[in-house]
């Protein structure tokens, strides 16, 4: 059996997969629920990856009965996604047996399948099973790969459009995102759609012109994977609180709630965060400040949305940089840092100091300092 770089890199891909798939399951900190729902989707992968190992390698044509079992595997990769989203936004959320719904396609396609397949003789097997690897197959194989992906995008849709719900309700609540920030499941999600399509179009490549390039594209495509795999691997085990944040996955989304005749004293807000400067606090939300206002918190939300026009996050870091352009303008120790100035107005991360500074000013902090020095 020799070995080509193409089954190189699978099987580093192989071995990654299943140990992503390992630590996700028996991560010991983190919201459960959405650790083992990620550590299934990667296990699927591995599944499906293995599934076509075999194939390539030869090892159905001495054992033509094993073949095929994971060809429909791509059917649970949606829905794992989707719900490992769900699970992430929702604080509440749980696995219900009304869940299991979203495997009916994967089990009718597996059973169809599968019990066709078995109706063949070994050689009809074999021919079948040749026809997969030399990409020699009839239409519907390709009508299924189409499927397959409109299946899998199906669920990445509304998936996509729960993380942007998400953040609506993240600046609506939170001055400090921290952990709670999901673009990197937006990016991950992103990826996976791009890959699931330059496949299914590689796929059809093999019944034109351009099936030369077939091989080609997919070693580009393995050795995509390959890397987000290995980063995705090399964060988890860097930042042991990846997944921490997982825990809390923030308030509910809001319900919708009537607007009220009267704004709720919005001078007095405006009073009380220049002369008590609640927002020097990095840790501030929306409930806490109606706390110390006597306010109730949708009174208090509506007045920053409606009223001020602006979200929760935006409202309070605006002080905080105000107070920042004040600090590093006149500083009381001429040898105060740009990062001990951060720290003092409520910030404590450095990059979103910088693009917040950025936006409200047009000039980094180290820039404004020096045009006011």
């Amino acid at each position: 059996m020799s070995f080509t770089v193409t089954d190189l890199i699978l099987c580093l891909i192989i071995f990654q997969l299943l140990f992503v798939s390992f630590f996700l399951f028996t991560h010991p900190k983190g919201k459960r629920v959405s650790n083992r729902l990620l550590g299934s989707f990667f296990l699927s992968i591995w599944l499906n990856i293995v599934d076509n190992f075999l194939l390539m390698k030869g090892v159905y044509f001495r054992f033509p009965s094993w073949g095929l079992w994971g060809m429909n595997l791509s059917l649970l990769f949606g829905p794992q996604l989707y719900l490992y989203v769900r699970s992430v936004v929702y604080r509440d959320f749980r696995l219900k047996p009304v869940h299991l719904l979203h495997t009916v396609p994967f089990l009718l396609l597996t059973f169809l399948s599968l019990s066709g397949y078995h109706q063949l003789s070994e050689p009809e097997k074999r021919r079948l099973l040749s026809g997969i690897i030399d990409r020699n197959l009839p239409t519907g194989f390709y009508v299924v790969s189409l499927g397959i992906f409109l299946h899998f995008s199906a669920y990445l849709l509304p998936a996509f459009r729960q993380v942007r719900k998400y953040r609506r309700t993240l600046i609506t609540s939170y001055s400090n995102l921290g952990g709670k920030n999901l673009s990197w499941l937006s990016w991950t999600m992103g990826y996976l759609l791009l890959f699931f399509l330059l496949s299914v179009l590689n796929g059809f490549l093999s019944g034109t012109s351009l099936a030369g390039y077939y091989f080609g594209v997919l070693l580009v495509l393995l050795l995509s994977l390959f890397v987000f795999v290995n980063q995705f691997l090399l964060k988890a085990l860097r930042q042991p609180d990846f997944f921490q944040g997982l825990e809390d996955a923030g308030p509910p989304l809001p319900e919708k709630i009537p607007h009220p005749d009267q704004k709720p004293l919005r001078e007095r807000v405006l009073r009380f965060m220049v002369e008590q400067k609640p927002y020097l606090d990095p840790e501030l939300t929306l409930e806490e400040l109606a706390r110390q206002l006597s306010l109730r918190p949708k009174e208090l939300s509506l007045l920053i949305n409606d009223d001020l026009r602006q979200h929760f996050f935006d409202f309070v870091n605006r002080y905080r940089i105000d107070e920042a352009k004040r600090l590093l303008a006149h500083p009381k120790d001429p040898g105060v840092t740009v990062l001990e100035v951060m720290y003092q107005v409520g910030f404590n991360s450095k990059s979103s100091f910088n693009t917040l500074f950025k936006k409200y000013t047009g000039q980094t902090p180290s820039e404004y300092r020096k045009q006011q020095a």
